[in-house]
């Protein structure tokens, strides 16, 4: 928890009994529950936001920061879309419930799009959405494997940035064993993507663009989902855990379809390779089913950035819909599932759109 004499979490440079922790509890305040209004929260977030060029030459920065897609528009995204609209899982407006629901999000404005880096130095990612063929080099797998890094070290950023600004709007939540808990795990998450990008950033300079390993998996049909993501994978398919000398490794992880194929790209850095050794071997000898099963359960266990088409989230039983709301949780239930990364699930994000009817619809 935090400590008096050590720099306050908010990072103002002072110590955290002179900083934020310089609030006096009275009887009243501890018997105060502290809630937050749905307009609230949205005002903390927009006030999270952060602007900022991610790209390692800061000094050669020009012009605005932009806000780029992690997923490209118009070569990807536009092709899941319906009247301009993906969907994307997202946390329910209604502050009486803690469930997660399906939110539409427009294409040019609010699907994938992050301010994480200038326009100059944006432009670097041309060779993976201006070319006939983005998945081929590999540098164009680093340059996926880098974006992917980068949006993931972005939003933890931001998600630390909000608890700053959430004491700032109540000093008392500071107090929360469970806020305190909090704000030390999400610093700790940024450290953690802070640490990989320093290793990718010096690669990029350097053009050592096989610091990074890809294994590509292609599946010879359409997916309704994109991804660009990057998280720490903690059981292989096998169930066993993925830990060595008590050090996990990232997966940075890009989906997409293009030309009737699915494409798949599981990438790491070549330090994590001793963690990732037999992971690597397993998903090289997967079948095509066995593909489809594992990209249906990592996304929704695992990623945070993906995109649904509303052609398949529409067509889903409400089974199907109820499981993949349920594993975005983040419960019990989604823990015990990443042991067994190959099961069936009710939802496909490989299904054909006609929708199969559900028993009790057909009872009706």
């Amino acid at each position: 928890m935090f400590k008096r004499n050590e720099q306050c979490f908010c990072e103002s440079g002072k110590k955290y009994k002179n900083c934020c922790g310089n609030v006096t509890l009275t009887k009243t305040d501890l018997n105060k529950v502290i809630t937050f209004q749905h307009h609230e929260i949205m005002e903390l977030m927009k006030s999270s936001t952060i602007k900022e060029c991610l790209h390692p030459e800061k000094y050669n920065c020009k012009k605005l920061i932009k806000g780029a897609h992690s997923i490209q528009k118009e070569r990807i995204l536009r092709g899941l879309a319906v009247d301009g609209q993906v969907f994307q899982i997202d946390v329910n407006s209604n502050p009486d419930s803690s469930r997660m629901i399906m939110n539409k999000k427009g294409i040019v404005k609010q699907a994938s799009r992050f301010y994480g880096f200038c326009e100059y130095h944006d432009n670097m990612f041309r060779e993976i959405e201006s070319v006939d063929n983005i998945f081929s080099s590999t540098k164009q797998h680093f340059l996926f494997a880098y974006r992917a890094l980068a949006q993931s070290y972005h939003t933890a950023k931001e998600m630390y940035k909000f608890n700053v600004n959430v004491v700032k709007n109540e000093p008392l939540i500071v107090h929360s064993y469970r806020f305190q808990q909090d704000t030390i795990n999400k610093k700790l998450r940024r450290s953690e993507f802070e640490r990989y990008k320093l290793i990718l950033d010096r690669a990029l300079l350097d053009e050592n663009y096989e610091e990074i390993e890809t294994i590509k998996l292609v599946v010879n049909q359409r997916s309704h989902v994109a991804v660009s993501s990057c998280f720490t994978l903690q059981y292989d398919i096998e169930g066993k855990l993925l830990i060595f000398k008590d050090k996990r490794a990232k997966i940075m992880l890009t989906v997409c379809s293009e030309n009737n194929q699915t494409i798949a790209l599981f990438s790491w850095i070549k330090s994590d390779q001793s963690i990732l050794k037999e992971f690597k071997e397993q998903i090289k000898n997967l079948n095509r089913d066995q593909v489809i099963s594992l990209i249906n359960n990592l996304i929704p266990l695992y990623c945070e950035n993906y995109f649904i088409s509303p052609r398949l989230w529409n067509n889903l039983t409400e089974e199907a819909k109820e499981e993949l709301l349920l594993i975005n949780e983040g419960n019990d239930l989604t823990f015990a599932l990443r042991t067994n990364l190959l099961r069936s699930t009710n939802y496909n994000f490989f299904n054909d759109y006609l929708r199969v009817l559900s028993k009790a619809e057909t009872q009706k």
